[in-house]
């Protein structure tokens, strides 16, 4: 996996499990590409933990809006 000096956009299924949304399995990729040498890491778990819960469809939206940034 060649990512270093890249952006990595993680992703995965947060919203099939309500009691934690798989914040520290993003944490722990989060950590593991920062390792690799990412320079920029967008993970949707920190903005779960900004924004608090929400439906799917919201979730969506605010990956594909940061996906054109």
């Amino acid at each position: 996996m060649r990512i270093k000096e890249r952006s990595v956009f993680l992703s995965g299924p947060m919203s099939d499990d309500p009691e934690s949304y798989h914040v520290d399995d993003f944490a722990l990729a989060h950590n593991k590409v920062k390792r690799l040498g990412a320079r920029d890491v967008y993970n949707p778990a920190i903005s779960y933990l900004t924004y608090g819960s929400h439906p799917h469809t919201y979730w969506m939206r605010q990956c594909i809006l940061e996906l054109l940034n």
